[in-house]
């Protein structure tokens, strides 16, 4: 195997390691000798390849970032509802939580407040904004557009909690997998906030993406 060839495989590891290190234990729980015995690489390569923690904790957000940012990107083809595109982003942000161990790091590094430049969260919370305000101006909503955006980031920093005490659906206190539990609290909402598409079905709180 070519020199470049191992490299970039060595990269790949240790970033590989980092996000699952700063996914369990945050970035001060995180050293650089732990992500290089979970990489199986040396503390020389670990630093060939990054010189402090803060590179490395870059690179994972980077990816956590662009992973998210493709999903969205993916959503929807063809245009929903306002109040259907936010609740499929929620549950889109739940399915990567679940399931990407770098999106799960990149909105925990977001949370330590370890971010070095843009945060995970500076990635769909403009959508989010956008298609509430189309939402309010459809009269979707029962809320101010600001007083809802609050309710749904608070929906997504429940889902990001879960998805790290509760890596396995199984685990979860109220044996339902987060998206059923992202469901449910859509369920809530609409109840109490009236929220309801003026023009035809009843929205889908699970997810039409």
């Amino acid at each position: 195997m070519a020199r470049q060839d191992r490299a970039e495989l060595t990269r790949r590891a240790l970033i590989a390691a980092a996000s699952a290190e700063f996914d369990k234990h945050g970035y001060a729980g995180t050293s650089l000798s732990r992500v290089s015995r979970a990489a199986g690489v040396s503390m020389g390569a670990l630093t060939f390849h990054f010189a402090a923690k803060d590179e490395l904790a870059a690179v994972v957000q980077a990816w956590g970032r662009a992973k998210t940012n493709a999903a969205l990107r993916d959503l929807h083809k063809e245009r929903v509802p306002p109040l259907q595109a936010a609740i499929d982003l929620t549950h889109t942000l739940a399915k990567l939580l679940e399931e990407e161990v770098g999106v799960r790091a990149a909105a925990r590094l977001a949370r330590d407040g370890a971010s070095t430049s843009e945060d995970w969260n500076a990635v769909w919370i403009p959508t989010l904004r956008e298609i509430l305000s189309r939402a309010a101006a459809e009269g979707a909503l029962g809320a101010d557009p600001k007083d809802f955006e609050v309710l749904v980031a608070l929906l997504v920093a429940g889902v990001e909690a879960a998805a790290h005490a509760y890596p396995l659906v199984g685990e979860t206190p109220l044996g339902h997998g987060l998206r059923q539990q992202l469901t449910l609290a859509w369920q809530v909402l609409a109840g109490m906030y009236g929220v309801a598409r003026p023009d035809g079905p009843e929205l889908l709180p699970a997810g039409t993406a």
